[in-house]
């Protein structure tokens, strides 16, 4: 996953965002679903999803060449519900 970092300890995730756009807290139990994203730029990133306020957060954050597609390498915005 892109944005590990190696430390004496192994290797570590950064922590999350600590507010979502609209200035909720993004830590705390079953306020926020954390996930992962697999992307057609080779990375994955992890999704923070408020349920409150259903915003959704992405790190790392996602670029122009970033398209998200399933795990197994279908694109996501062409499923059929």
């Amino acid at each position: 996953m892109s944005g590990l970092r190696h430390t004496r300890r192994g290797w570590e995730e950064p922590p999350p965002p600590a507010q979502c756009p609209n200035g909720h807290g993004l830590r705390g139990g079953g306020r926020v679903l954390v996930g992962s994203q697999q992307c057609s730029c080779g990375s994955v990133h992890r999704s923070f999803h408020r349920r409150e306020c259903t915003a959704t957060l992405y790190r790392p954050t996602p670029g122009p060449q970033c398209q998200f597609t399933n795990f197994d390498g279908r694109d996501s915005a062409h499923e059929d519900a």
